[in-house]
C-alpha cells in the first residue's frame, strides 16, 4: 500500500453514493476511508480528482466536479476544518444531481 494512495474503487463508492443522493452514506463511508487511511483532507481530494474523470457522467458534471474539488482544496488550504469541508463537498456533489 502507498501512503496517501486509497484503491480507485473506494473512492469510486463514495463518489457514486453522493452522485445517487445518499449524502449520509457518502459520508459514513467518506469517515470510514479516513480512519482506515489516516488520509489528510487535501490527500482525499487528491485521491477523489484522480478518479472523476473515468466516472460515468456528463462532460459537464465532470467539470462541475473539478470546480468544487478545487474550491475544497483551497479553503482546506486556507485552515478550513477538514471533517466540514469534506462533508460539504460531498453535499455540493449530491446537490449536482438535484
Amino acid at each position: 500500500r502507498v501512503a496517501g494512495e486509497v484503491p480507485p474503487e473506494k473512492i469510486k463508492t463514495i463518489l457514486n453514493t453522493a452522485l445517487s443522493g445518499k449524502l449520509q452514506l457518502s459520508i459514513n463511508q467518506l469517515n470510514e476511508l479516513v480512519n482506515e487511511y489516516g488520509l489528510s483532507g487535501q490527500n482525499i481530494i487528491k485521491n477523489i480528482h484522480r478518479e472523476i474523470y473515468g466516472l460515468d457522467i456528463p462532460e459537464m458534471e465532470k467539470i462541475d466536479l473539478a470546480k468544487l474539488l478545487a474550491e475544497s482544496e483551497y479553503r482546506l488550504s486556507q485552515g478550513g476544518t477538514e471533517e466540514i469541508q469534506l462533508q460539504a463537498l460531498l453535499a455540493k456533489i449530491v446537490l449536482l444531481k438535484e
